[in-house]
C-alpha cells in the first residue's frame, strides 16, 4: 500500500527494515524520488524524530541533498526529492543505520513488517521546514544519533555504520560511538580490568604529539617508542599479552600497537561484547580517553559500508568539530601501506566525540580511534593525526 502524498509512486526503488524508496511524479508530472518511514518504524516516535533529525541531516550537509517537500507528521513520514536521484535513499537510510537493498538486489525486501530492534535517545526537537529552511544546529544535533555500530540510530552514542559493516558500542566508558559503532561504546562489565589504571603509553603519545604541534613541531620527527628504545620489561610484557589477540588479518594491523596498549578485549571472549554477524574479529583496546578498535569484516563490501558512514559522519561534522580535513587515500606513516583515512565527528549525550578511521587495501581489517573531542584532544586534529602516523 502505497503511502498518502501529493505524488504518484510508479515503482518502489528499494528500501530497508524501517522504510522504503519511491519513483514518483508530481502534480505537473515532474520526476521525483520519494522516502517514506513505514512498518513498525512509522508508529514509533523515537524512529520518526530520528528520521526527521537524518532528513534535516542530509540536507544540511555540504555536497548533501535538500529536500522539495517533505511531511514529517503524517501516519507515514515521507521526504521527497527532485527528480531521478538513486544515491539519496541510500545515504538516508545509512544515515540511519540501515541496510538499504536496491529493488534490483537479490534480498526480497518484504513489506517492511518485521520488527524494529533498538530504543532511539532523543536528541532533541528537530525543527524542519523546507529546503533551505533548516534549524540553525540541527545538523550537530543531528550527529548525535549516528552511530558506529548500532542496529538502531540510538542503540550506541558511537560512529556506527550499517548494521553489515560497522562497530557495536560497550558501555560510554571505553567505546560509544554511533553508527554499527566503534566510537564511544558502552562496555558492559562483567568483569574488571577492562580499564587502564593510568594513562598508556597512547595516552602520553597523544600528549607529547599535541604539544608538539602547540610549540611549533610536526611531530613527525618523533618515532614511536618502540622504534626508539629497546622494550622494557613492562612494554615486551604487553606486547606478548596482545599478540595472542590480534592474529590472522589484524595482526600487521595491530603490531605497531602491541607494547602500547593494555586491557584490550576480544569480542566474544569471556567477559567480552557480542561480535556483530558482519565482523569476523574484534579487539577493543581503552587507554586513558583513547577508545581503539581493530576490527575485522567478514567482507570487504561490509568493510567498505561501515567507511562510507564515516565518510557522511565527516561530510555532516560542519561546525561540530572545526579542523577536520576531508576522506583521502593515503599511505600508513609507520608501515607505508597505502589505504583509505577518514576523520569525523558525532555527538553524544555527553558531548562531542572526534574519530578516525584506517583501512588497509592489502586487508578488510579496520583501526577506528575514538575520543572525547575537549577532554581526549583538546580540539586539536592535529595530535590525533600525529598519534596515526606513529602507528599506522
Amino acid at each position: 500500500m502505497q503511502p498518502e502524498s501529493p505524488y504518484r509512486f510508479t515503482r518502489v526503488l528499494g528500501g530497508s527494515l524501517v522504510g522504503k524508496a519511491w519513483a514518483a511524479v508530481d502534480g505537473q508530472e515532474r520526476p521525483a524520488t520519494v522516502v517514506v518511514l513505514d512498518g513498525p518504524a512509522a508508529t514509533d516516535p523515537r524512529w520518526r524524530e530520528v528520521f526527521a533529525q537524518a532528513v534535516g541531516m542530509l540536507a544540511q550537509a555540504p555536497g548533501g541533498h535538500p529536500y522539495a517537500e517533505a511531511d514529517l507528521t503524517s501516519t507515514n513520514p515521507w521526504v521527497a526529492y527532485a527528480g531521478d536521484q538513486p544515491d539519496v535513499p541510500e545515504r538516508l537510510f545509512r544515515l540511519l543505520q540501515q541496510d538499504y537493498r536496491a529493488e534490483d538486489a537479490t534480498v526480497s525486501l518484504g513489506d517492511s513488517t518485521a520488527p524494529v530492534s533498538g530504543t532511539p535517545v532523543s536528541t532533541g526537537a528537530w525543527s524542519q521546514g523546507p529546503a533551505g529552511d533548516a534549524a540553525p544546529g540541527a545538523l550537530a544535533e543531528t550527529t548525535q544519533q549516528v552511530a558506529l555500530y548500532a542496529q538502531a540510530p540510538w542503540s550506541a552514542p558511537v560512529s556506527a555504520a550499517p548494521s553489515s559493516g560497522v562497530p557495536v558500542p560497550l558501555d560510554r566508558e571505553p567505546f560509544g560511538m554511533p553508527g554499527r559503532r566503534i566510537a564511544p561504546v558502552q562496555v558492559v562489565r562483567k568483569r574488571r580490568g577492562w580499564l587502564p589504571l593510568v594513562a598508556g603509553g597512547l595516552a602520553i603519545a597523544l600528549v607529547a604529539g599535541a604539544l608538539g604541534y602547540a610549540l611549533g613541531g610536526s611531530g613527525d620527527e618523533e618515532k614511536a617508542p618502540s622504534e626508539t628504545t629497546a622494550l622494557s620489561p613492562f612494554r615486551a610484557t604487553q606486547a606478548s599479552i596482545n599478540k595472542a589477540k590480534f592474529v590472522g588479518e589484524l595482526a600487521p594491523l595491530g603490531e605497531p600497537w602491541l607494547p602500547d596498549v593494555s586491557g584490550c578485549v576480544v569480542y566474544n571472549d569471556d567477559g567480552g561484547p557480542d561480535l556483530p554477524p558482519d565482523e569476523e574479529r574484534h579487539v577493543y583496546c581503552p587507554d586513558g580517553a583513547l577508545q581503539l578498535h581493530f576490527v575485522l569484516f567478514r567482507e570487504q563490501a561490509q568493510r567498505d559500508a561501515a567507511r562510507a558512514h564515516r565518510q557522511d559522519l565527516n561530510l555532516a561534522a560542519g561546525t561540530l568539530a572545526p579542523g577536520l580535513k576531508e576522506a583521502t587515500r593515503t599511505t600508513g606513516g609507520k608501515t607505508g601501506v597505502p589505504g583509505s583515512y577518514v576523520e569525523y565527528a558525532f555527538r553524544v549525550e555527553t558531548g562531542t566525540y572526534c574519530g578516525l578511521w584506517w583501512n588497509r587495501d592489502d586487508s578488510n581489517g579496520v583501526l577506528v580511534i575514538e575520543t572525547p573531542c575537549e577532554a581526549g584532544i583538546a580540539g586539536n586534529w592535529e595530535a590525533l593525526r600525529d598519534l596515526w602516523r606513529r602507528y599506522s
